[in-house]
């Protein structure tokens, strides 16, 4: 167990700092933000599929998650652990939303920019108008946008409330939002648990550093990815309607820890 802890430590600074050089040459690049945000969305995906390998974690996948296309769509999951993150990544070159407080964040900040991700303003609603804006512009180049509209991870117990505000990206640029359900099968040769959850979730208080150790010395995980059908944002006269409803496709397929 400590040897493998170690193959994955070893493994996972390899990885990172290749992420970092890759990344970094591509924001020094003379390059358009559409050419910018394609490249560093083709790399990251390289390096989460690269990633999952390392750690000995398999995505089964129903349907493809898609690629960029003319016009992209709003991919909103349910969240339990960074693993969510690199699980969606591998299988399609898609952008990200996080917190501004992450941008600030050294180093995670600089790995964040390096992966084109859009910061949001969570805590003061007045910059909505503009994080809708710039999520609808990216929309309309034809990325593929993650949302995870509970806005915090969990233990998987249940799926909050979405929050409906980004929901209106969806809504302004006439785009469809695609739901995923995230499901952890299996961890070696058992279910996924109340009791043994806590080797992949991060939620609550834990700390950053005791989940990554978790991630490094877990025997197989099993990460099942339901892309549920495609929902025209067009159809709805309100974000709430529409985050609900988003909301309402997940829960009929999601089994609670």
């Amino acid at each position: 167990m400590q040897f493998r802890k170690w193959i994955g430590l070893a493994g996972a600074v390899g990885l990172l700092s290749l992420y970092s050089v890759m990344g970094g040459i591509i924001l020094i690049l003379p390059l358009s933000p559409v050419a910018q945000r394609r490249r560093q969305a083709r790399m990251a995906s390289f390096i989460a599929r690269s990633f999952l390998k390392m750690i000995r974690v398999k995505v089964e996948l129903n349907i493809p998650v898609g690629k960029p296309r003319s016009k992209g769509r709003l991919l909103v999951a349910n969240h339990v652990s960074t693993l969510d993150v690199i699980a969606i990544l591998a299988e399609s070159p898609t952008l990200f939303t996080t917190s501004v407080e992450i941008e600030k964040t050294p180093v995670l900040g600089f790995w964040t920019r390096c992966a084109g991700t859009l910061y949001v303003e969570r805590r003061h609603r007045d910059r909505l108008p503009e994080d809708i804006e710039k999520i609808r512009r990216v929309l309309e180049e034809g990325f593929d946008v993650v949302v995870f509209p509970e806005g915090t991870s969990t233990n998987g117990s249940e799926l909050k409330r979405f929050k409906q505000g980004l929901f209106n990206s969806a809504l302004a640029a006439g785009a469809d939002v695609v739901p995923i359900c995230i499901q952890y099968r299996s961890l070696g040769d058992e279910p996924i648990t109340a009791s043994n959850r806590d080797r992949l979730f991060y939620y609550g208080d834990h700390q950053i550093q005791d989940h990554l150790s978790q991630i490094f010395t877990n025997e197989i995980a099993r990460i099942e990815l339901k892309v549920l059908p495609a929902i025209a944002a067009s159809g709805f006269e309100s974000s709430i309607d529409l985050a609900n409803h988003a909301r309402e496709q997940i829960v009929k397929v999601y089994q609670p820890i």
